[in-house]
């Protein structure tokens, strides 16, 4: 290889740049238990750093790769770090509470739902009724009669003159008593 050109990085600015990218994340990131929450709190405030390195990027329509790895050495100062961890500390915190919250609302909604239907089963149905009412009745009335023909059959039997005694044997008998010749 060309050592002379430019676009291919020597071995030793390879090894600075990756040592710079790596020191941060490497001091963001200190969790060795993968998504824990010390290790996504540290990979959201990696991705802080990396969103300012990105906005100053853009900022700085040309710049020199000293004042790139000044701005880098600014991000590694503790305030800068903790900063970063502070954010995402904080935004992972609100985002878990505003999953607890919506998880609650979503339990509630099911609770509710739940309880709206076990209510409408519940309640009678307008035809369901009417007809359980009509057939009650129905059933009370042909019990009511037969009742009352059973105390007119025996009040015939025992007294045999009685008009209700002639009416039940016109009823039962061919012959009725009661018809005109």
């Amino acid at each position: 290889m060309d050592q002379g050109n430019s676009s291919i990085p020597s071995e030793s600015s390879t090894t600075a740049t990756a040592l710079n990218y790596n020191s941060i994340f490497g001091t963001l990131v200190t969790s060795k238990t993968p998504r824990s929450f010390d290790d996504v709190c540290g990979r959201i405030a990696y991705s802080f750093y990396k969103e300012d390195k990105r906005g100053w990027i853009q900022a700085h329509e040309s710049y020199s790769n000293q004042e790139l790895q000044a701005f880098i050495d600014g991000c590694k100062y503790d305030s800068r770090l903790n900063d970063y961890k502070k954010r995402a500390e904080s935004l992972l915190l609100q985002y878990l509470a505003d999953y607890q919250q919506l998880k609650t609302k979503k339990e509630l909604d099911d609770i509710k739902n739940e309880l709206k239907n076990e209510i409408e089963e519940c309640k009678p149905k307008p035809w369901h009724n009417f007809w359980k009412s009509f057939g009650t009745s129905i059933l009370s009335s042909v019990a009511f009669a037969s009742v009352l023909f059973l105390i007119t059959f025996l009040y015939a039997g025992v007294n045999p003159e009685t008009n209700a005694s002639k009416i039940l044997r016109c009823l039962i008998a061919p012959n009725c008593p009661l018809q005109t010749k």
